[in-house]
């Protein structure tokens, strides 16, 4: 008996990976498909070997070669093949290894990927003398490595960091393009998770970043960025970084210092053509390489800075986290870290690098990173726009002078009036006063940003700071009131941007990012908060919001505008992630203990216990954290839009954590843990409304058609076979269905499978943006920004008085 128990154990464990894999993309191949592949792993086909196990080549049927890693490390064996397909079953890109298939049997795992006829990088790099590939090839592939990496932490929805960047892990095609390979150690972020907990130590000695040494730390995915350095100075040096009095990177930063670093560069048989380049690699290395992540580059100013788009600035001291008291390092040099690497910074420059490469109505040759070859180092701040012009100095400073008040409206928390936000409505009246839309050249709309930018930060790393030191819920939930007051001031300001400003062209909109409206049971939950809820109040901008925008009134906007409102958009778009991505991270532990009834307590589900109140605390707990973040936008005047999408993907992250319980673990999918799954969610009706009657009755006389047009209309095929097969009453001892409705299941799985149609049974927490700004300039209604009380500082101020003088 136990046996067969184990026995099938075994077969779920298998069949649920396997579900799992298939999922993903990937093509499943068996044992034999691999071995006519490989003339049945014949040693003239093996092509590598390592502690993961053995690398093979083989062939398709029609001619296309492969490469196929067998993994014979048993005890790694799931979590690499999780990690890897979960990873290469969802990326694409050139700079990427391409994953074709994988085997998952019970003798023999193994991933199919495409072959790369020049090998991996190391040997090119330690087995060639320098006159066996050009420097200029090298360096394409230092670029090419680089966008893949970029791709990997900011080119899709999740972040993934990939912990073993290293020369033996970039692959080389025909044509020497760089592949980034090897995922069995990658880690996939939700957006704006910036840190995750390290387990154990990760990557390899040489190449792994310093926060990776000590399991438990929080790591970023800056330990890549310090990896992809050590990997450029072996491309620099041709050889291995060494240890010791001969590390590679220290003798590298020590003629730096001395200015001697064209010595470094004639011992590595660098020729005097190849030297820039090769000064550029050296210098973005040591950025790369600084001991305190916080200091390293984003992968995007990496690729801007080798593509030479942007001048690399003087990089401090790297292999130290502070600087000692005997150091030579003179502590100016530490002080030059460019504000262009902070990441709120980053994630803007990369939406307006991205905006102005694919807008054509704003003018590429306006952006100006630098007007000079001098180090980013050196300026304190990134200012994008050029200066005005000499004839008008005096004037600029008096506007100057008025510039600085506004902002420093923006450095206080100036509240709201009449539930619109003071802050957005005295900066939209300056702007239109001093006609600044209308400008060709200002710097207001970069000042503005940064300020903005800054203040974000400031609660980001606080919040990031009372969570580290584990301050209570309460000064986190302050941190929680800063971002929605900058939730509702952003919204507020884009809307009546996007009521004023008309692009000289077609200017495009941000492409709505829409799923399709859900009936499930939070889906039809969620819609309750698409009016007026009964007892949510969530209609905060009531009557006396709305007012006299001028639709007519609207100005041909420059590019300095244009950049203004894309950049005011990117704000909006990260405030909304943090907030929602704080709030999944509240809920997610106690949402643990609502997914399965505790064995001890299943005797206890009766209606009207004190037991059962005692199982739905957690439940409460939930309940708790949903009304003080309903509380804290309802105070804050957020448009009801941006709340209702918010709960409407709470809800649906909550939604893809049961459902996928239920369907990945046989002992969730009972009829005991049904009814506590129940009687969990009678407690979100104060949310929405009453939930409507979820259990089915004389479950083996229904249709195969009145379940999937009746009952379940939402679900897949594949997704009832899941439930029909996997439940069990382990109260009453009844049925599922019929075995005609399982065989009918089957036909139509089968059909289905010949066709592109998904087969994964689980559901996909969607953390894309929900709106777009004609969503947001749709649902809020005009606003009269006529009678807003300025600050004192501002009434007092003669300059102002245009701030009290109410429009006719």
């Amino acid at each position: 008996m136990d046996v067969n128990n184990t026995s099938r154990s075994e077969d779920s464990s298998l069949d649920l990976v396997e579900k799992f894999l298939s999922a993903l993309g990937p093509k499943p191949y068996s044992l034999e498909d691999l071995e006519n592949f490989t003339s049945n792993f014949s040693k003239s086909n093996k092509v590598g070997s390592g502690g993961y196990g053995e690398v093979y080549r083989g062939q398709f049927p029609g001619g296309v070669q492969v490469a196929i890693k067998v993994l014979t490390q048993k005890d790694v064996i799931e979590e690499s093949f999780m990690a890897e397909v979960s990873t290469m079953g969802k990326a694409y890109h050139r700079n990427l290894v391409k994953l074709y298939g994988y085997c998952f049997e019970r003798n023999m795992k193994a991933l199919v990927y495409e072959y790369m006829e020049n090998g991996s990088l190391d040997k090119i790099l330690y087995e060639n003398s320098f006159g066996c590939i050009e420097w200029e090839k090298l360096y394409n592939i230092a670029i090419g490595t680089a966008k893949g990496l970029l791709y990997l932490h900011d080119g899709w929805d999740e972040q993934i960091i990939h912990y073993d960047i290293k020369a033996s892990n970039i692959l080389l095609d025909r044509n020497l393009c760089p592949k980034i390979t090897d995922f069995g150690l990658a880690k996939l972020l939700n957006r704006d998770e910036s840190h995750v907990p390290l387990t154990r130590i990760r990557g390899t000695i040489g190449y792994n970043a310093p926060e990776t040494w000590m399991p438990g730390s929080q790591v970023t995915y800056k330990c890549d960025v310090y990896s992809f350095g050590m990997m450029l100075f072996e491309v620099l040096g041709k050889r291995s970084n060494g240890m010791g009095e001969n590390w590679f990177p220290a003798q590298v930063w020590e003629k730096f210092e001395k200015g001697q670093l064209e010595h470094v560069l004639r011992d590595c048989g660098i020729t005097k053509k190849d030297s820039e380049k090769a000064k550029i690699l050296s210098l973005v290395a040591l950025w790369c390489a600084q001991y305190t992540p916080e200091i390293r580059p984003s992968m995007i100013d990496v690729v801007l800075m080798l593509e030479k788009r942007i001048p690399v600035g003087r990089p401090p001291y790297p292999f130290q986290f502070r600087q000692s008291s005997n150091s030579s390092v003179p502590p100016s040099v530490l002080e030059t870290v460019p504000e262009v690497y902070s990441k709120d910074h980053e994630r803007i420059k990369e939406k307006v690098t991205n905006i102005v490469s694919e807008n054509p109505v704003l003018p590429q040759h306006s952006v100006v990173l630098s007007s000079s070859g001098e180090d980013l180092a050196s300026e304190p701040t990134h200012t994008i726009f050029e200066k005005t012009e000499k004839g008008q100095n005096e004037e600029s400073r008096d506007i100057s002078e008025n510039q600085d008040l506004l902002i420093k409206c923006i450095s206080q928390d100036l509240g709201f009036s009449a539930g619109r936000p003071v802050t957005s409505c005295l900066i939209y009246k300056c702007l239109l006063h001093w006609k600044s839309f209308e400008d060709e050249k200002t710097n207001l709309f970069d000042r503005i940003i940064q300020e903005i930018g800054s203040a974000i930060q400031y609660y980001t790393l606080m919040s990031m700071l009372l969570m580290y030191l584990r301050f209570t819920l309460l000064k986190v939930h302050d941190n929680n009131d800063s971002l929605s007051y900058w939730l509702s001031n952003a919204s507020t300001l884009v809307f009546l941007l996007q009521h004023t400003l008309k692009a000289s062209g077609a200017l495009s909109s941000t492409p709505q990012q829409r799923r399709m409206a859900s009936t499930s049971l939070f889906g039809r939950m969620t819609q309750g908060l698409r009016g007026p809820p009964l007892n949510t109040g969530i209609s905060f901008l009531n009557g006396r919001i709305r007012g006299e925008v001028d639709d007519s009134r609207h100005f041909e906007a420059k590019y300095p505008a244009l950049l203004f409102k894309q950049q005011l958009t990117a704000f909006l778009e990260k405030i909304y992630a943090l907030i929602r991505d704080k709030l999944k991270k509240e809920i997610s532990p106690m949402l643990g203990f609502c997914i399965q009834v505790p064995r001890t307590s299943r005797a206890s589900l009766v209606k009207g216990s004190r037991s059962q109140q005692d199982l739905l605390v957690h439940w409460g707990s939930i309940v708790k954290i949903l009304n003080n973040y309903l509380k804290t936008l309802r105070e804050n005047y957020v448009p009801p839009l941006i709340v209702r999408q918010l709960f409407t993907q709470i809800f649906s992250f909550v939604n893809v954590q049961l459902f996928n319980s239920v369907l990945l673990r046989r002992e969730c999918c009972s009829f005991s843990n049904g009814e506590f799954i129940k009687h969990g969610l009678a407690e979100l009706e104060n949310w929405c409304f009453t939930a409507t009657e979820e259990v089915i009755y004389q479950k083996p006389k229904k249709t195969f058609k009145e379940i999937t047009n009746d009952l379940c209309p939402v679900l897949s095929v594949q997704q009832l076979y899941r439930i029909t097969t996997m439940y069990w009453d382990d109260k009453y001892g009844t049925h599922s269905v019929s075995p005609e409705v399982i065989s009918s299941m089957r036909v139509v799985m089968t059909e289905e499978s010949n066709i592109a149609v998904s087969s994964s049974f689980l559901l996909d927490d969607n953390s894309r943006i929900p709106f777009s700004l004609d969503d947001i300039s749709k649902s809020i209604q005009q606003i009269d920004i006529a009678d807003i009380d300025p600050p004192s500082f501002l009434r007092e101020n003669s300059e102002f008085h245009f701030l009290l003088q109410l429009e006719e």
